[in-house]
């Protein structure tokens, strides 16, 4: 049992907090009972499994340990002290893990169907990952991150995901890759602004689309909308100017989904 706050594995770990080492070592760190199952169930590689036997309660979380034993996962035991210093929760589950980044390269994405939602730099790591699980619920392929995103693989993003960035594709693209994946005519990309005169229900979404939603502040650049087969708009009444970015792509997935599942489900009937 690790039992040093300085141990050099736990100071690694500590250090997946910051962007750049998620970047350098192609890792991150994933911290949760549900979190740390739904990759196991997915079978994501795994450099190590961290747990505290005085912080893991749930019957789950020794689960998982045994299954890691089975699977010779390698694990990591530490105290409760040295777990609270990688937890970004108060009340800890006792049990995290290390593991490797998985990205869909531009070939499969090129050569893919199905739905997707691409966000253009998109700045919210908690938005991002309410987004992924959205995009799960909803049966879309995945989440392209297009031009200077925040990193899907940070701790809130992770968080918010509740394990869904384990289940849909995640890629990080330029805007140049995005006009070559246009330019191959396999998608129809459709583009969310305030200024669409199209409202989001009056248009017909067509299979093997892209939803392309702006960033927080900015919404898409021209460049973006140059981008787009049709653009669309949320409706707005009251006195707000703008929606929460998870909320708006919640609202134009879920009426794709609608859309594309059987008339019953149409129109919320």
């Amino acid at each position: 049992m690790i039992t040093s706050t300085s141990n050099p594995i736990i100071k690694q770990i500590r250090k997946l907090s910051q962007r750049k080492e998620r970047r350098e070592t192609g890792t991150f760190f994933a911290e949760g009972v549900r979190i740390v199952g739904a990759a196991l169930e997915k079978q994501w590689q795994f450099d190590t499994i961290i747990y505290s036997p005085e912080l893991v309660k749930a019957d789950f979380a020794n689960e998982i340990i045994e299954i890691a034993r089975k699977k010779s996962i390698p694990l990591t035991e530490v105290s409760a002290d040295v777990f609270q210093t990688l937890s970004g929760k108060d009340n800890p589950q006792g049990i995290g893990a290390v593991l490797q980044q998985q990205f869909a390269s531009l070939e499969k994405l090129s050569q893919s169907y199905g739905n997707w939602i691409a966000l253009f730099e998109a700045a919210d790591p908690g938005n991002v990952g309410t987004i992924i699980r959205t995009a799960d619920s909803a049966g879309f392929n995945g989440v392209i991150l297009v031009g200077d995103s925040t990193d899907p693989f940070d701790p809130n993003s992770i968080r918010a995901s509740m394990g869904s960035i384990f289940a849909i594709e995640i890629a990080n693209i330029t805007l140049e890759d995005l006009k070559r994946i246009r330019t191959a005519g396999r998608y129809t990309i459709i583009g969310a602004s305030d200024k669409a005169t199209i409202n989001y229900r009056g248009y017909d979404y067509p299979k093997d689309l892209i939803l392309f939603m702006g960033s927080e502040r900015q919404g898409l650049s021209p460049a973006a909308i140059e981008l787009c087969d049709e653009m669309v708009s949320i409706p707005m009444v009251g006195s707000a100017d703008s929606l929460n970015l998870s909320i708006a792509g919640g609202i134009l997935m879920y009426e794709v989904f609608n859309q594309q599942h059987e008339t019953s489900h149409r129109r919320g009937g």
